[in-house]
């Protein structure tokens, strides 16, 4: 019998989503999402609950789009089941938003 490595999540099944974005559903019998009012904690600042993506694509295209939404401040929650999806969530947020400086295309 031989010891698995166990079940990680390389990567999400579904397209990178922008938070604060409206978007249609898959079905057509449910309404298009829209975020709740009461989500708003301040003023100008929303909080989001990410559960299980597996990557933090929809981190990324949240804060990319987040100057269309005129939002500057926002708080995103992680919750994944391994600590290993946290450790690459990490090291590919420091990635993208590393210096050109320090990090140019050749890195």
């Amino acid at each position: 019998m031989m010891d698995g490595f166990g079940a990680i999540t390389w990567w999400g099944f579904s397209p990178a989503l922008d938070l604060q974005g409206k978007y249609q559903s898959l079905s057509s019998n449910v309404e298009d999402l829209k975020i709740n009012e009461n989500s708003t904690t301040k003023k100008g600042k929303r909080a989001f609950l990410v559960v299980g993506a597996g990557d933090c694509r929809h981190i990324l295209k949240t804060i990319v789009y987040a100057c269309r939404h005129g939002q500057t401040d926002l708080d995103i929650f992680v919750v994944d089941n391994n600590l290993e999806i946290y450790a690459r969530d990490f090291l590919l947020l420091s990635i993208a938003f590393e210096s050109k400086e320090r990090l140019g295309l050749q890195g």
